[in-house]
């Protein structure tokens, strides 16, 4: 599995996580290719290497060209059909779109919305909000105060700086720079954040911002005594969509490692964003295997006994009965075998001659299974063998083996589950 960890030491920004990400790898020419793919013209990108404090990083600029409006006003609606109706691949789509609704959500609780039930899909696809009171006193005798009745779009409410062109290409490339390096999922450190005010073009705000907090509720965050913005809504939002936890780095075998520099220089620390991308090996492995399955009816029970010893002597990697009901109410079982491809012939040549069967049906499955070896251990009742494994947090899990417990409980005429205690005991010494 591959991971990526952002260490945000000096907080997050759009532009920052994409710079980290190509300076871990991420091509320029395919981004930019890949971003051509949606319908928006008049940007260019820029990358650049440059030094904040002592580390040296890469800087990440998207340049509106000539007269374009760089605060072009888009709703999220018009944002997220420009994502669907563009030909980027469906997980660029969903990744960038989850991060566009999360930051949607945000502003529109904030800014626009009353509360987070004002707003909610209609039967289109669009965000909407629900009617609401006029905040306008009402005049003498003419009853309660009026109620918008119509249902306004979220988007052309709330969404400030969520339409920019930056905003849309550092979302968008963050997408893309995701998929594009087969990153499976993405952790982070705690958040640190600012203090100072700055200015929107709703007005000044204070910092941390109310939609980079919102954001990251329940993420651990630090607020340090830094004169200027370090988390922006755009950073919040990626790691609001996308990242698993927060906390410290995961184990994996680094292999590539990025900066990203932030728009300004700041003297307490280098404004830059860290990203380590690497390895994460499973505790659990995969492998496919098939199912064989057979409904029977009209045969002595007790035979099945035999014919489960038959199979697992032949290879079976699993077979067991269960009971279930056929039609006319008919009770009957059912017989399960998982076992390799190599064996399907065998075991269902074992099944047609040992039971009443006259069909069966088969599929292949996927299966997660944890490593696990077979050990002797020395009891006072003799040599057991053990199956050890190894869970995804290092538990331990101790399995003796039921027959050479069973035999030395009947040899010694102690009872089975103090055989098993001792063996378990002996691997835990």
């Amino acid at each position: 599995m591959r991971i990526a960890y952002f260490d945000c030491f000096s907080g997050i920004a759009g532009d920052m996580a994409l710079g980290a990400l190509l300076d871990a790898g991420l091509d320029m020419a395919v981004l930019s290719k890949e971003l051509k793919k949606l319908n928006l013209k008049g940007y260019e990108l820029k990358r650049s290497k440059v030094r904040r404090g002592e580390l040296v990083g890469t800087k990440f600029d998207c340049l509106v060209k000539g007269c374009q409006d760089k605060h072009a006003h888009r709703s999220l609606n018009e944002i997220l059909k420009l994502i669907d109706e563009s030909s980027l691949n469906n997980r660029v789509k969903e990744t960038a779109k989850n991060i566009f609704n999360a930051i949607g959500r945000v502003e529109g609780k904030i800014h626009g919305a009353q509360d987070k039930k004002d707003l909610h899909l209609d039967g289109k696809g669009n965000y909407i909000r629900l009617p609401i009171l006029d905040p306008s006193p009402a005049k003498a005798g003419s009853g309660s105060r009026k109620i918008y009745q119509k249902p306004m779009p979220a988007g052309q409410i709330f969404l400030d700086e969520l339409g920019d062109i930056d905003s849309i290409i550092d979302i968008v490339g963050m997408a893309i720079a995701v998929d594009e390096l087969g990153i499976d999922k993405i952790y982070s450190s705690p958040i640190n954040f600012g203090r100072t005010i700055i200015n929107t073009r709703g007005g000044a705000l204070p910092t941390p911002s109310p939609a980079s907090l919102e954001l990251l509720k329940g993420a651990p965050i630090r607020i340090s005594d830094i004169e200027a913005e370090l988390v922006t809504p755009t950073g919040a939002g990626i790691l609001n969509a996308l990242s698993k936890g927060f906390g410290e780095m995961p184990q994996m075998k680094v292999s590539d490692i990025g900066y990203g520099a932030g728009a300004k220089e700041l003297n307490e620390i280098p404004n830059m964003l860290r990203v380590i991308i690497g390895e994460r090996k499973r505790a659990f492995k995969e492998d496919k295997i098939l199912i064989i399955e057979t409904n029977i009816d009209d045969m002595n029970p007790q035979n099945f006994e035999y014919t489960l010893e038959k199979l697992f002597k032949e290879g079976a990697l699993d077979a067991y009965t269960e009971s279930i009901q056929m039609k006319k109410a008919r009770p009957a079982f059912k017989l399960t075998v998982l076992c390799d491809e190599a064996k399907l012939e065998e075991m269902c040549s074992i099944i047609f001659s040992e039971t009443t069967s006259i069909g069966i049906r088969y599929h292949e499955s996927n299966r997660f299974k944890l490593d696990r070896k077979i050990v002797k251990v020395n009891t006072q009742y003799g040599a057991i063998k053990v199956k050890l494994s190894t869970g995804p947090d290092n538990i331990l899990t101790v399995a003796p083996e039921y027959e050479e417990c069973a035999r030395i409980a009947r040899a010694k005429k102690v009872p089975l589950k103090r055989v098993y205690e001792e063996a378990k005991k002996a691997v835990e010494v």
